[in-house]
């Protein structure tokens, strides 16, 4: 059969039997330099029954929170590293866009100005050809006019002639 269960006899397997100088000297040792006094004053006066984590224990703890932090301020710095970046990349866009605005309102105005252009040079030309058209209906008309006074003028001179022969005779 197997023996009780007995928290006494598991507990005595995590008590420290080292006096407390020699806990104090471990402690300095695992600490880093400059923070030796951030560690709790309440494990060296540790007797070993006041339930405390072994050094060890604790510092592995605080390494990993260490650990830890460093991972956090170093996503941190490289957060703010990739914002600055994004703000020069949007500085930068900006200048573009301000430039290209720029660029716009200049080939509007260039625009307006050479369809004007444009426009009267098409005038002109719209000018000159009507104005072509009308000298060239003009002459068609005097000249059918004057085709139609001239045989009219044949055909009364030509009646008149001979009987003006007629009485001479």
């Amino acid at each position: 059969m197997a023996e009780p269960y007995d928290p006494a006899t598991e507990a005595s397997l995590f008590r420290n039997t080292n006096p407390p100088a020699a806990r104090l000297a471990a402690k300095d040792e695992l600490l880093p330099a400059g923070r030796k006094d951030s560690y709790p004053t309440a494990l060296a006066n540790d007797t070993g029954d006041s339930g405390v984590k072994p050094p060890s224990e604790q510092m592995l703890k605080i390494k990993k929170t260490q650990e830890q932090i460093e991972l956090v301020k170093d996503q941190l710095a490289s957060n703010i590293e990739a914002i600055q970046e994004r703000g020069e990349r949007l500085d930068h866009l900006q200048d573009k866009t301000d430039h290209l605005t720029i660029q716009s309102l200049q080939f509007r105005k260039q625009a307006t100005v050479v369809r004007r252009k444009m426009w009267w040079k098409n005038a002109k030309w719209t000018i000159c050809l009507g104005i072509l058209i009308i000298v060239i209906v003009a002459g068609a008309v005097g000249g059918v006019k004057g085709h139609e006074a001239s045989e009219e003028h044949k055909a009364v001179s030509h009646t008149t002639a001979p009987s003006h022969t007629a009485t001479a005779g």
